[in-house]
C-alpha cells in the first residue's frame, strides 16, 4: 500500500487498498510504515491503525496513525485542479520491467492528461515510457514547482506497459483519483486537537481499589489506552478525592463514516500476488535460461502460484552473495514419475533467492524429500517454514529449515511408515508455501 502523510497523524491513499472488490471497507487494519526507504519496514516505524476513513464517493480513504508523526513534514493538499501540461512527479515501490518487489522507491517526472470531475491521467515527461504497474495503487501524485509540493491525486489504474508481467507494448502513463478537491474533507476528518482539555467522565469512588481521598497521594497522570497517543489522559489531583479522564478537544464532529465496497477496474493496479508468467532476472547463473516464469515452471512440471516478491524462484547454479546463497528444494523420482526442477549436483532441484525479509511463494513441487537452507557462511541466510501436503490422507504440516541445515520431508522423513504396503506413495509430499521466518 502506498500513502502520503497529510498531518501528522493521519495518512491518505486509495480506497482499493483495504477492501477486494465488492466488500465493505474496513474501520481498522493493522499496520502503516513511515519513513525509510525500505516497503518491508527497515529503517522505518511500523504504526499501528486505529481507524480508517473513506470517502463517501471518491476511491480515497484517510487512515488515522496510533500515534502522532512529528519528525517527517506533511504533504500540503493541493487547492487547485491540475491543468493539463503540469509538471507533476510519481513516487512508488510497485513492479518496475525487472523488479517485482523493489525494496527502494523509485520516483519519476510525469505530467497531467485530460482532467476529469474526480480523476486525471499522467503520462511520462518529455515523451518518456513512464507507467504505473501492479502494486502502485494508491501512490502519491504531486503536483511541483510554485511555493512547495502539492499533493493533487494518487494513483489508481494504468494500462501497464512494460511492467513485469504485463505486455511490454501496453499503455504507458496511469490514470490517478483527484484530491484537490477533497482538501475541506481533509482538513475536517484530519483535524489536529487544540492545546485544551475537555473532560469526558469524573469518579468519586477511586480507581483499582484506591479511594483517592489521602492529602498524601501524588498526582497521577496516565495514558489509559496504553498506545501513547494524546488523546485521552487519566488524571487524579492530591486531595481532590475527584479522578477524571479528560481528552483532547478538538473541532466539530467529522463527517459520519460511510460503508463503501470498491469497484476494482480491469486496469488496477492493486499488486495482485499472481506469480508473473514471464519473469527475467539476474538470477540465472551458468543455466542458460532466460525466462523464470510460471510458464517455463510448468515446462520443468512443478507450479508457480503466488507470493509478494520476496521469494523468486532462481537457477541452482545462481552465486552467492554476502554469504547467501539459494534455498534448495530436492523432489524424487518415484514411480518413473517425469523430472520436477533443473539437473543439479546428479538430481533434480528447484530453488529459490531470498530478496525481501518477509518474503514467501505459495506453489506445488510435488514429491519433495529434502529441503536445504540457503547459508553459505556462518550467520549469513534465512531460516524458512516450509508447509508440505501429504498426498494421500491430506494431511498439512509446517517444517522450520535453518538457515544452515536440511530438513527431511516424505519418503525420506522418520516419520514415513516404510513398513506401510503402500510405500512410498503413503509418504509423498508436496510443497505448498515457503515463507521466509520474521523475527
Amino acid at each position: 500500500m502506498h500513502r502520503a502523510l497529510v498531518s501528522p497523524q493521519w495518512v491518505i491513499t486509495a480506497t482499493s487498498c483495504f477492501a477486494s472488490e465488492g466488500e465493505a471497507v474496513a474501520s481498522a487494519a493493522p499496520t502503516v510504515t513511515i519513513g525509510g526507504t525500505d516497503p518491508s519496514g527497515s529503517g522505518g516505524r511500523v504504526l499501528p491503525v486505529n481507524w480508517i476513513h473513506p470517502h463517501r464517493d471518491r476511491e480515497v480513504v484517510l487512515i488515522r496513525l496510533a500515534l502522532r508523526v512529528l519528525d517527517i513534514a506533511p504533504v500540503a493538499v493541493g487547492a487547485t485542479a491540475p491543468a493539463t501540461g503540469d509538471a507533476l512527479r510519481v513516487a512508488d515501490y510497485g513492479r518496475t520491467a525487472g523488479e517485482w518487489a523493489p525494496r527502494r522507491p523509485h520516483t519519476a517526472p510525469v505530467v497531467t492528461g485530460s482532467v476529469a470531475a474526480g480523476s486525471f491521467g499522467w503520462t511520462g515527461a518529455d515523451g518518456g515510457e513512464v507507467s504505473a504497474c501492479q502494486g502502485d495503487a494508491g501512490a502519491p501524485v504531486v503536483r511541483t514547482g510554485g511555493s512547495g509540493p502539492e499533493l493533487v491525486g494518487l494513483s489508481i489504474d494504468a494500462g501497464q506497459g512494460g511492467c513485469l508481467g504485463a505486455a511490454g507494448d501496453g499503455p504507458r502513463g496511469a490514470e490517478a483519483v483527484r484530491v484537490d478537491d477533497l482538501a475541506s474533507w481533509v482538513r475536517l476528518v484530519a483535524a489536529e486537537p487544540t492545546t485544551s482539555f475537555r473532560a469526558y467522565w469524573p469518579s468519586s469512588a477511586g480507581i483499582g481499589g484506591y479511594e483517592l481521598k489521602n492529602g498524601a497521594d501524588r498526582a497521577i497522570a496516565l495514558d489509559h489506552r496504553s498506545w501513547g497517543a494524546q488523546g485521552q489522559l487519566f488524571f487524579y489531583q492530591p486531595g481532590g478525592q475527584l479522578a477524571w479522564v479528560v481528552g483532547r478537544a478538538y473541532p466539530p464532529a467529522v463527517p459520519a463514516l460511510v460503508t463503501v465496497r470498491p469497484a476494482v477496474r480491469p486496469d488496477s493496479i492493486l499488486e495482485s500476488f499472481a506469480y508473473p508468467v514471464d519473469f527475467r532476472h539476474q538470477f540465472a547463473g551458468t543455466s542458460g535460461q532466460a525466462d523464470w516464469g510460471t510458464d517455463e515452471a510448468e515446462a520443468r512440471n512443478f507450479e508457480l502460484l503466488s507470493g509478494n516478491g520476496g521469494i523468486i524462484w532462481v537457477s541452482c547454479t545462481a552465486s552467492p552473495e554476502n554469504g547467501v546463497g539459494v534455498i534448495k528444494v530436492f523432489p524424487g523420482l518415484l514411480n518413473g514419475q517425469t523430472e520436477v526442477g533443473e539437473p543439479h549436483l546428479g538430481v533434480t532441484a528447484v530453488c529459490f533467492k531470498v530478496l525481501a525479509p518477509a518474503g514467501y511463494v505459495k506453489l506445488r513441487i510435488p514429491n519433495v524429500y529434502e529441503v536445504q537452507g540457503d547459508s553459505r557462511s556462518p550467520g549469513a541466510g534465512h531460516d524458512v517454514d516450509a508447509t508440505v501436503v501429504n498426498v494421500t490422507s491430506g494431511t498439512e504440516r509446517t517444517k522450520r529449515v535453518e538457515r544452515d541445515e536440511s530438513e527431511q520431508f516424505g519418503r525420506t522423513d522418520t516419520i514415513c511408515d516404510e513398513n506401510h504396503p503402500d510405500y512410498p506413495d503413503n509418504c509423498r509430499e508436496t510443497l505448498l508455501e515457503l515463507r521466509v521466518v520474521t523475527s
